[in-house]
């Protein structure tokens, strides 16, 4: 991935078990485009402004856990 100013946290995780769902009621879905929301976010404002919201916004996660480092 390309640096940028604002970003999203990638995951890595061990699977034991997947399954899959037999999609029938499953919708298709068109590609319309990229989304530049983030981007723009993050080009609009500087690296200590980022670094100051993470801190404050992003402590802990939609469900209480604690933020990664």
């Amino acid at each position: 991935f390309e640096p940028r100013g604002a970003v999203r946290s990638i995951i890595v995780a061990d699977i034991d078990r997947t399954s899959t769902s037999c999609g029938f009621a499953v919708p298709y879905m068109d590609f319309v485009s990229e989304r530049d929301t983030l981007a723009d976010w993050g080009e609009a404002r500087t690296d200590d402004e980022i670094a100051q919201y993470w801190a404050t916004k992003n402590a802990v996660s939609i469900d209480g856990l604690p933020a990664l480092s």
